[in-house]
Formats: structure tokens, C-alpha cells, sequence
């Protein structure tokens, strides 16, 4: 554990310190029902909605994206949700002049790494706590967390179309 990070894979580097590789944050049970609600719409309109398209050429390929959507929405949503945010290891002796005492995670910060209540630990960046992925939102993670924001909107705005497609224009 790091905090109130659960850490599922980490290596150690040559200088001795520990690199992260995969953690899940506090709230890391809102995965399941993140993901549960991603794959379950999507999942639902694959199999109910995509085979009463009658033309068998569109049928493949609506599907063909569909899937490709819902693998690109998941990937990225897991690559945001375990990733290390940007925890700032625990630093007992003061490094230099520029660094600060926080008294919360104990030890010297580095300008531009905050505290972080939910999850216990110093974060260089912070931009909030999402409890959707369960973990906080980063400098480390950030990009990633951008590209599942626009995959979902992008994976909810095609299911949207192919419902509206079958249902009402048919």
C-alpha cells in the first residue's frame, strides 16, 4: 500500500527507488460498476440491437466499430484508473530550499505536489478525485483520463446513433 493506494505491480529502479507500475486508488470497487455500466450498454446494444440491422455488409462493420469503440473506451478508462497519478515518495530530510514541511503526509513537498485527502499521499498536480475511476486525476494520468473522457462520449454518441438508426429510421 502506498497511502490509500493499493499497489498491484511495482519494480525497483537501479537508485534504489520503486516504480509503480499498476495501483488502484481508494475507491477502486467503482471500477466494477464503471466498467460494468461501459460493457453493459454497449454490450447490450451489440447483441440486441446491431443483428436487427437487415443489410449484412453494415451489420459487420457497425459491429466491427462498435467493438473497436468499446475496446479503445476500456483500455483507456483501465490505463487512467491503474496508473500511478504522480505520488511524490516520502521525503524525511529537507533536499533544498524550494521544498516545504506538510504536516498531513509528513514529509518535504516540492512545489506544485499537494496533499491529497482521499487517498492519503503527496501528488504532483493534482487536478481532482474521480470517484468513477476511483483514484485521482493527475499529472501522470491526465492524458489518459482525456481519452477515455472523449472515447465514452465517443462510444455513447455511435450507440446512440446505431439505437436511433434500427429504432427510428429504420
Amino acid at each position: 500500500r502506498v497511502g490509500n493506494f493499493f499497489v498491484c505491480l511495482d519494480r525497483k529502479k537501479a537508485d534504489g527507488m520503486t516504480d509503480l507500475l499498476c495501483m488502484v486508488g481508494p475507491c477502486w470497487p467503482m471500477m466494477f460498476v464503471t466498467l460494468g455500466l461501459i460493457i453493459g450498454i454497449a454490450g447490450l446494444v451489440d447483441i440486441f440491437v446491431i443483428p436487427e440491422i437487415e443489410n449484412k455488409t453494415v451489420r459487420y462493420v457497425v459491429l466491427a466499430l462498435a467493438i473497436f469503440g468499446l475496446l479503445v473506451t476500456v483500455s483507456s478508462y483501465l490505463a487512467t484508473a491503474c496508473s500511478n497519478p504522480g505520488i511524490q515518495p516520502i521525503v524525511k530530510e529537507k533536499p533544498g530550499e524550494d521544498w516545504t514541511w506538510n504536516g498531513n503526509a509528513e514529509s518535504w513537498r516540492r512545489h506544485g505536489v499537494n496533499y491529497e485527502y482521499q487517498s492519503g499521499t503527496l501528488i504532483k498536480n493534482v487536478d481532482h478525485f474521480c470517484p468513477w475511476t476511483g483514484t485521482v486525476i493527475a499529472q501522470n494520468n491526465m492524458k489518459r483520463f482525456i481519452t477515455f473522457n472523449i472515447s465514452v462520449c465517443g462510444l455513447l454518441c455511435y450507440t446512440v446513433a446505431i439505437c436511433i438508426g434500427v429504432f427510428i429510421i429504420p
